[in-house]
């Protein structure tokens, strides 16, 4: 795999450039993809399926982090390259004032997002987990904007919301030790799809099988 870091977006039309380059890929759900990257087997996924069958709360990549089946860098991998969602480096990127304005400090301290830029009908987002539905669909229902997530790494999201919107409370942004079981990742029920359209596309969610967004 190429690392995340060579892949890095920093400007806008780079970023709307993988935005749009997104649309053309292949929409795997996270397990599937990380069996085919040979990252686990077939039989660890369906085990971490079934612990999630008990416990909806808990998102595949979690519970494969916690079994150790497979590492946080590795969801990152297969989340950037199969999945398609770009990855931005916040400490070059040159935010919208408008996205800024668009989003209140509340909001990007609850789900530890930063906007980046947006135009009349959408709005670029870093955030960590990009398939955090709940913290997407909430975003969109408050801006009114359709939202297009990037990734974005936590020490460089607390760093530009607290230069932007002031600090992220700790119990927000919790040091790493603490984190182990803090950092949800996409279950693998769980996908994106962009549909033809406005560039770079009308995303939505689907939850078991449900569209939602």
């Amino acid at each position: 795999m190429i690392s995340i870091d060579a892949q890095q977006v920093v400007t806008r039309s780079q970023l709307d450039s993988a935005l749009i380059r997104r649309k053309t890929m292949s929409h795997l759900r996270l397990g599937d993809a990380l069996v085919q990257e040979s990252l686990i087997t077939e039989a660890e996924r369906d085990a971490a399926l079934a612990m999630q069958a008990g416990d909806r709360r808990k998102l595949l990549g979690e519970i494969l982090v916690e079994n150790g089946a497979v590492t946080r860098e590795q969801v990152r991998q297969v989340l950037a390259e199969q999945l398609g969602v770009p990855t931005v480096n916040l400490a070059q990127f040159e935010f919208d004032p408008r996205a800024l304005e668009a989003v209140s400090g509340e909001l990007a301290r609850k789900y530890v997002v930063m906007p980046l830029y947006r135009t009349d009908t959408r709005i670029a987002v870093g955030i960590e987990n990009p398939l955090s539905w709940e913290a997407l669909r909430e975003l969109e229902n408050w801006t009114g904007l359709k939202v297009d997530p990037a990734m974005a790494t936590r020490a460089d999201l607390v760093a530009a919301i607290g230069q932007f919107y002031g600090i992220v409370p700790e119990a927000v942004a919790p040091p790493a030790a603490q984190r182990a079981a803090a950092e949800p990742y996409a279950e693998g029920t769980f996908s994106i799809h962009l549909e033809p359209g406005e560039t770079p596309g009308r995303m939505r969610f689907r939850i078991e099988g449900v569209f939602a967004g």
